[in-house]
């Protein structure tokens, strides 16, 4: 089940996941682009996420941050926003441009913020050319001006109708108010730049971070912290991050746990001309046909450490060129006073060796020796684990050095992993990795046999890299699922979900649901249904007719339909079988205007297609007798396809907003992360979410929603098919 794609690019310093037309699990994090020479540094920074802060140097014109989703230059159509950063000029002789929002091909601005050094008092300036109707100020000049070698937090903040430009939370006295206007669209953001090569800002950026709600709406003082992802975070580049000697031009997005690993396959920055940069191979595989090669430079795959856990186990193939002298092949490095280090395992001559450090209590595995007479072009599998009381080293199965320890290794939230080589240092490995995996349980404590098939998905399962694909291929993919990206398979006989509980429920005029589901055939079936024992008693519905209608229907106390909406069998809508559908509607009965209803995120407005028969100013009788899922509600009518996450609510979403789809959908159609008890969307727990696979659903704690558990009649089965809509 991939969940995000890796791009190696020969020719520029690319940070990024490949676009979602390579494929569509690039979604649930932001695409960071590092134009020119934009790189991390420790050489100033002001506020650190872990202990080794540092900021995103921008050092001549030519160097930009981009992140490439076009969403995120939407967020002025949306209503409130806030985009902030800590910035630090070089010099204030001249412009530097900090924030602005332009066509990606250097068209016309939709609006610019910019340390004006060529104006008197060096102002922070927001110039408002995208906006049309505005019928007073279009631009702010801030009372603050700037000085050279000096941070400063900058936000821009929409509230309401309002722009406001706060300098170290200092609101300008001019605002600009947006009432009556428009906005002409733009669809990129850019960081450092007017969008412009020849100008750009020369300084440093720390703590860059886009949300979509209003953070600040009077005076306040900036934070002396590192921010935190919420929900309302769209992108946060805290800036921090291995620092070596040639730089590191990976600048990920620290969403953090509410997004998939960003990992990218970096190219060997300090001689891209003369040697071979990384790339897929299929020259040598333990598995799959192909693998990772790694050549004697700084070229490598580097992607953000996961957390440890109170367990690991790091492990994967390698097949190394030569057996002379110092390689490192993975680990998370930083060289002196450049990121400190957490794990390393490297060949000194024909000896394989491991570091693994606690920082505060110093190295729990000191240089120790996992093996030796390791041999060239040989695959050979090496790990390390941890149960939470002893670290063991593997080599081929065979126990080597062990430390007892009940230390965690060293963790903080910048840290990266790298394959190939480490940061900091010039002793680069040749050779080929296959196989890599990161877990957060110890899957070895005593010698074994090594598998020998390829490693598979599983609940333990941080980081899998199979590195399959074609040979020089610019794009591999993870396999390490999230439990929001799985699917389970209902059989259509036996399998069904049912509890009798009504706490939790309340009847109400509002009511939002998110379904992913795939009939294996035309059927006849409820998807789910809340009811007193009969379907015709159905307090809330979903069922699918086998001449392809879709229905989403719910009753008052008297049985009779308050709100119903059908996708017709004789339009362009009718579901097929063996297709992924993304069902997601949301309704407040007391307007006409607050109903909504999208089939693979296409709202569903022509009546050929769909249409609202029934939508009235009443209660939905949510407290029933019988709440069932892959059957009505008398277990009649069982669905057989597969299911996805499936999330329910008695509240309304405005979903006409596009950023409030994606708290559903991503917009490449695969379902995105609503957060460990759902609550991600709207802030609160639902009544009803189910997300993960056959384990999941079949145990007696399958929902993390507020109501009650079900139980599982039958035994649903994990899905091979991943829930994307066409």
């Amino acid at each position: 089940m991939p969940l995000g794609a890796f791009r190696i690019n020969s020719l520029a310093k690319v940070q990024a996941v490949a676009e979602p037309e390579v494929n569509p699990r690039t979604e649930g994090f932001v695409d960071v682009t590092a134009d020119g020479n934009a790189q991390l540094t420790n050489a100033q920074y002001k506020l650190r996420s872990g202990p080794y802060g540092g900021s995103i140097r921008l050092g001549a014109n030519g160097d930009i941050i981009k992140p490439s989703r076009t969403d995120l230059g939407d967020i002025m159509n949306d209503g409130d926003y806030t985009i902030e950063a800590f910035v630090r000029h070089d010099s204030v002789a001249s412009v530097d441009y900090i924030f602005s929002n332009r066509k990606t091909t250097f068209g016309t601005f939709g609006w610019v913020l910019s340390m004006r050094g060529d104006l008197a008092g060096d102002k922070f300036e927001l110039l408002t050319s995208g906006y049309t109707g505005i019928t007073g100020s279009t631009s702010i000049q801030h009372q603050n001006g700037a000085s050279a070698d000096t941070w400063y937090h900058v936000a821009l903040v929409r509230s309401g109708n309002i722009l406001t430009l706060y300098v170290d939370g200092v609101a300008s006295t001019t605002t600009i108010d947006l009432s009556g206007s428009s906005y002409a669209p733009s669809d990129q953001l850019w960081f450092g730049s007017n969008g412009n090569t020849a100008a750009q800002m020369i300084g440093y950026m720390d703590e860059i971070r886009v949300s979509n709600v209003a953070r600040y709406t009077s005076d306040f003082t900036p934070t002396t912290t590192n921010f935190e992802p919420d929900e309302n975070t769209l992108l946060l580049l805290h800036g921090d991050g291995p620092y070596g000697s040639n730089g590191n031009y990976h600048i990920v997005d620290d969403i953090g746990d509410l997004r998939p690993i960003d990992i990218a396959i970096i190219p060997n920055e300090t001689n891209d001309t003369s040697s071979t940069a990384p790339s897929i191979s299929t020259a040598q595989s333990k598995f799959g046909g192909s693998s990772f090669r790694s050549y004697d430079n700084d070229g490598h795959v580097d992607f953000k450490h996961p957390d440890w856990g109170s367990q690991y186990t790091i492990e994967f193939w390698f097949r190394t060129d030569s057996v002379s002298g110092t390689q490192y092949i993975a680990g998370q490095w930083g060289g002196s006073g450049a990121g400190g280090s957490a794990w390393l395992i490297y060949l000194s001559g024909s000896t394989l060796k491991c570091y693994v450090n606690s920082l505060s209590s110093g190295f729990i595995l000191n240089n120790v020796t996992i093996a030796s007479g390791v041999t060239t072009n040989t695959w050979h599998h090496v790990a390390i684990s941890w149960d939470g009381s002893t670290h063991r080293t593997f080599y081929n199965g065979t126990m080597g050095a062990t430390a007892s320890s009940s230390l965690t290794p060293l963790y903080y939230e910048s840290m990266h992993v790298w394959l190939g080589t480490v940061s900091g240092t010039t002793a680069n490995w040749t050779g080929y990795i296959d196989e890599f995996r990161m877990s957060d349980t110890a899957r070895y404590t005593s010698s074994f046999t090594v598998q020998s098939t390829a490693h598979a998905n599983d609940a333990n399962t941080q980081v899998l890299l199979h590195f399959d694909g074609t040979n020089g291929s610019t794009t591999t993919t993870d396999d390490a699922s999230q439990d929001y990206e799985q699917a389970v398979t209902f059989d259509g006989s036996s399998d069904y979900l049912s509890h009798t509980s009504s706490a939790g429920f309340t009847d109400g005029k509002q009511l939002t649901v998110s379904m992913w589901f795939r009939p294996a055939t035309v059927h006849t079936a409820r998807i789910y249904e809340f009811a007193n024992a009969l379907y015709s008693q159905a307090g809330s519905e979903i069922f699918i007719v086998s001449d392809g209608r879709i229905r989403w229907g719910a009753r008052n106390s008297s049985n009779n339909y308050v709100m119903r909406f059908d996708i017709l069998s004789t339009g362009t809508k009718a579901y097929s079988a063996n297709t992924w559908y993304h069902l997601l509607g949301s309704v407040d009965l007391t307007s006409t205007s607050t109903r909504h209803f999208y089939l693979n995120e296409v709202a569903i407005t022509n009546p050929s297609d769909g249409t609202w028969s029934d939508y009235n100013n009443d209660n939905m009788d949510l407290t029933r007798n019988t709440y069932a899922i892959g059957s009505a509600s008398d277990f009649s009518n069982k669905f057989n396809g597969d299911l996805g996450p499936l999330w329910i609510d008695d509240s309304y979403i405005d979903l006409s907003v596009e950023s409030n789809r994606r708290k559903f959908i991503s917009s490449s159609g695969t379902p995105v992360d609503a957060g460990s008890d759902g609550s991600t969307p709207t802030g609160s727990q639902p009544l009803i979410y189910i997300k993960g696979g056959a384990t999941t659903w079949n145990s007696a704690t399958q929902n993390v929603g507020s109501t009650s558990d079900f139980t599982m009649t039958g035994s649903v089965t994990d899905s091979s098919n991943e829930p994307v809509s066409t």
